[in-house]
């Protein structure tokens, strides 16, 4: 099958979101497909009754955290905890989740499911 291109208004609306977001247009693209990918997956996962990858309650707080724009430095001052701690706690979140970076963390609570 022939890969689809975007259409006019598909790109017109990524270029918007670029535009908020401060980001370069071929970087929302990638981003918009990561979350695609996540939301067809997470479907798939549910219509096939496999179990989803569980993050602690611990890194639940920290991902709500990642998601309201606080740094690493203010949310190991928030949870009384270092900073080596909560980068461990995004490393594990990141590939229990499987997320390619912090960006996609922060912009996609859909790939985030709770304990």
């Amino acid at each position: 099958m022939k890969p689809r291109q975007l259409t006019p208004a598909h790109q017109a609306r990524i270029e918007v979101l670029a535009k908020h977001f401060a980001m370069r247009i071929h970087e929302m693209s990638a981003l918009v497909i990561d979350a695609g990918l996540a939301v067809i997956e997470r479907k798939l996962f549910e219509n096939n009754s496999h179990a989803l990858p569980t993050i602690s309650p611990q890194q639940r707080v920290v991902l709500d955290l990642l998601q309201q724009g606080k740094t690493v430095k203010e949310i190991a001052y928030q949870l009384n905890l270092g900073e080596a701690t909560i980068r461990t706690h995004i490393m594990r979140i990141k590939e229990k989740l499987n997320c390619s970076d912090l960006l996609h963390l922060r912009m996609n609570g859909i790939s985030s499911p709770e304990e």
